[in-house]
């Protein structure tokens, strides 16, 4: 399967399920009856202010933040779908009347790109889909669906102070006050739109069934979150992972500080950096997705080897592993598939970030027993990928 239709440079549908794509009413319902538009909008403002205001996250619950980032970005989704395939159910763009005068000296103008826009409007003309003059057609017209939802999980790494970052954080990101500004404006218009249409009632959506979009459900295994790059070559990505990405040094201490986090209350209040959270988790996923497509592209056996052995150079890694799997971590990778799928394993991880990073909500001892196995499946998973990755001379 060619999956560089999954890359997140694309614009897939993957922050809903495949109940969701089928019927985005829910999606539209869910987002309606848990706070009206002007409270939907006022969080995407706190959520801005966050971007310019150091520290200003800790007068907030990070988990709360974190939730109405989800909530935006399942609205972007559900709307592009919903614009995808009823177009004509937008509000209308008012049009501006302009003078005679005025009409003439566009005219003129524009004659120079005539050639051009008699181009775009035959490519136009060729999608039956395609109707001008709604607020989401022109939103969607305006805006890459991947690149606005990538843009807002940097702003909220920023507002919630991710210490990763080598130099400024506005410069990491290329972060222009000004765009941010557009974006920020044209999404208060977005969730205003959002509760329009559900206002229509569900007979006013389609029935998607069977649609092209559920492919990119979050509920299907895929690997949503690598660029077209490293999906054409994965081994690139797993051969700067631990140099560029997560410290391997400290995976074994930062996973179980993850996990002791589900358990303990008010940790933001006393501790500092609930960005990195976003980004540890980010990253793991990306590593599943990577070793997830060596392993179906067939790569994964050919990068171990049959005479595969461990340097010397991992005996911290080795020490805490069974000498059979140590030598043989492509069973670790499959075991760690088999005790959950893909798509599972991202939602688990999904699961954890939201609970880290809230102050109240936690997990109860009743559940421990699970989550400790699932994070005991995913740090060994971590040191096999640090053993197999083709550091030099290793190959």
């Amino acid at each position: 399967m060619n999956y560089i239709k999954f890359c997140h440079y694309e614009a897939p549908i993957s922050s809903l399920t495949k109940m969701e794509i089928e019927n985005p009413y829910l999606v539209l319902a869910q987002l309606v009856e848990k706070r009206s538009v002007e409270a939907f909008q006022n969080e995407l403002f706190v959520l801005q202010d966050l971007v310019f205001r150091e520290d200003k996250w800790r007068n907030y619950d990070p988990g709360n933040l974190y939730a109405t980032y989800k909530d935006i970005t399942r609205l972007i989704d559900v709307c592009y779908l919903i614009n995808k395939y009823s177009p004509a159910i937008g509000s209308l763009i008012p049009q501006r009347a302009s003078s005679p005068v005025d009409a003439q000296l566009m005219n003129d103008l524009n004659s120079i790109f005539a050639g051009i826009r008699r181009k775009n409007t035959t490519a136009a003309a060729k999608d039956p889909m395609e109707v001008s003059g709604t607020f989401l057609n022109r939103f969607y017209k305006s805006h890459h669906l991947a690149f606005l939802k990538i843009d807002q999980f940097n702003f909220l790494q920023i507002g919630l102070d991710a210490s990763y970052m080598a130099n400024s954080k506005y410069e990491y990101f290329a972060i222009e006050e000004c765009g941010l500004m557009f974006a920020f404006h044209d999404l208060t218009d977005l969730i205003a739109e959002g509760y329009l249409i559900h206002a229509k009632g569900k007979s006013s959506l389609p029935n998607l069934e069977g649609c092209t979009e559920t492919a990119f459900a979050i509920d299907k295994s895929h690997p949503s979150h690598l660029c077209s790059e490293s999906i054409a070559k994965p081994v690139d990505f797993l051969d700067g992972f631990f140099d560029y990405c997560l410290n391997s040094d400290f995976i074994y201490t930062g996973i179980n500080a993850w996990h002791k986090m589900l358990y303990k209350t008010n940790v933001w209040k006393e501790g500092g950096n609930p960005g990195n959270l976003l980004y540890l988790s980010e990253n793991i996923m990306k590593l599943i997705d990577t070793v997830w497509l060596l392993d179906k592209k067939g790569d994964l056996e050919k990068l171990i080897g049959k005479d595969f052995k461990a340097d010397k150079k991992y005996k911290s890694i080795i020490s805490r592993r069974k000498k059979k799997e140590a030598e043989h971590p492509l069973i670790v990778i499959r075991s760690f598939f088999a005790f959950k799928k893909m798509y599972e394993w991202k939602v688990q991880l999904q699961e954890w970030l939201e609970c880290s990073l809230s102050n109240d909500h936690k997990y109860t001892e009743s559940n421990r027993n699970e989550t400790d196995r699932s994070f005991k499946h995913l740090l060994r998973f971590l040191e096999a990928a640090y053993l197999i990755y083709p550091v030099e001379g290793k190959r």
